[in-house]
Order: structure tokens, then C-alpha cells, then sequence
């Protein structure tokens, strides 16, 4: 089975260009980036590109974002099956990705989903 295509960061110069979340643009892109609560950094000129952290986004940009922790699993559920469709995740792994962003499963490292 071949994967499905997916085009590499977009870089501007040797810079990766960023979205307004500060997230990197282009590559094969996650839920967590397309349905973002957090900005991910990697440090730029380390000697490994898997150290990294993520920024949580405030309880306010997370109201803006989404309506509720429904809305925020609605858009996740929606991705799932969009990933699913092009052969970007499995259907065992569409199941646990839903689960884990269902209200009451897990307050996604944010307090604004915890309440």
C-alpha cells in the first residue's frame, strides 16, 4: 500500500513559516495542529528536532475557538474522519484519537476543558 502524498513544511528562506498559532505550516498535519489548544515548538539549531514543548492556550483564545468541549470534539470527530478518508490514520487509531478528545475523557492538558 503506498501513503498518500503529503507535501513538506513550507519554509520561507531556511525558516519554517508558521500559522497564526504559531504552529508550523505545511507537512503532514494532526489534529493537533488543525484542531489546535496548544502552539508546539521545537528549539531551532538543536541536536534533536523531537525535543519540544507545548504552550498551552489561554482559557479566553480557547473561548473563542470553540463553544464548548462538544464543539471542540465535534471538530476533532470531523478531522478523524477527513485523516481517515485520504489514508492519513487507521480506523483503530480514529477510535482512540475520538475517544481521547470526548467530554469528561480528559481535560487535554488545558483547565478551560476541565470544568
Amino acid at each position: 500500500m503506498t501513503p498518500p502524498f503529503v507535501r513538506r513544511y513550507v519554509y520561507r528562506g531556511s525558516t519554517i513559516v508558521r500559522d497564526v498559532y504559531g504552529n508550523a505550516m505545511g507537512g503532514l498535519r494532526s489534529l493537533y495542529v488543525d484542531v489546535p489548544i496548544s502552539t508546539y515548538k521545537i528549539p531551532t539549531g538543536g541536536v534533536c528536532p523531537f525535543i519540544g514543548n507545548r504552550i498551552p492556550f489561554t482559557h479566553e483564545l480557547l473561548a473563542q475557538l470553540y463553544k464548548s468541549h462538544g464543539d471542540y470534539d465535534n471538530q476533532v470527530s470531523k478531522g478523524v474522519q477527513d485523516l481517515l478518508q485520504v489514508g492519513f490514520v487507521l480506523p483503530m487509531d480514529a477510535s482512540k484519537i475520538t475517544l481521547q478528545a470526548a467530554p469528561g475523557r480528559c481535560s487535554l492538558g488545558n483547565p478551560y476543558f476541565s470544568q
